[in-house]
């Protein structure tokens, strides 16, 4: 046998890991984003020149992170911070089992670290800011539109519940203008939802 047909192509060595997974019952879900991700990177590494196991190096590791960074996506331009973590950190799993399985002379992913996650800020509102939101709600909770009654819609006449709900004033189940239904909606939000300033522990 020549030297060649001895080494372990990167693919072969894919799918003896997904078997692994599979002798070890990961789950169906786990094992298809492997095949999925992993595919993938050895697509990428053939496109490079990458056939065999024995050529990986961990300038190759550093380089397909690079590439699903610039990686343009249909809707978002480029991939985010998250599903690039993901990749990587597969990636990184499949090469520690190669190093587990002696298949790489020498570990590869002891220097190589995760691409890290940016943290999105995200805006809360000032005690001040709730305070106004609140107070907006008592305004629409003691002002309401007072309901009317009667189907003489045509001349101008009273409306039923029903007549006024279809035409968007007032809420069929409960018998009370929508205006009213939402403050109190809007109220709930302010007291239970929304995150504000110095209560949430910040961003750093």
């Amino acid at each position: 046998m020549s030297e060649e047909n001895r080494r372990t192509t990167v693919g072969r060595a894919l799918q003896d890991f997904l078997t692994f997974h599979e002798m070890n019952k990961d789950s169906a879900r786990t094992i298809g984003n492997y095949q999925m991700i992993l595919a993938r990177f050895v697509e990428w590494l053939s496109s490079v020149g990458i056939r065999y196991v024995d050529e990986l190096s961990i300038s190759h590791l550093r380089a397909w992170v690079g590439h699903l960074q610039k990686s343009p996506t249909r809707y978002s331009g480029q991939l985010g911070d998250s599903p690039v973590y993901q990749y990587a950190l597969c990636t990184q799993v499949f090469c520690h089992w190669l190093e587990h399985e002696e298949l790489l002379e020498k570990p590869i992913t002891t220097r190589f670290r995760l691409p890290r996650v940016e943290k999105k800020f995200i805006p809360t509102f000032t005690p001040e800011d709730v305070e106004k939101l609140l107070a907006a709600c008592e305004v629409g909770i003691a002002t309401p539109v007072p309901p009317v009654y009667g189907d003489d819609a045509a001349c101008g006449g009273p409306k039923s519940p029903r007549r006024a709900a279809a035409d968007g004033a007032y809420d069929i189940d409960d018998d009370k203008p929508l205006c009213l239904a939402f403050s109190r909606s809007v109220e709930t939000l302010a007291r239970d939802v929304l995150p504000v300033a110095g209560e949430t522990g910040g961003c750093e």
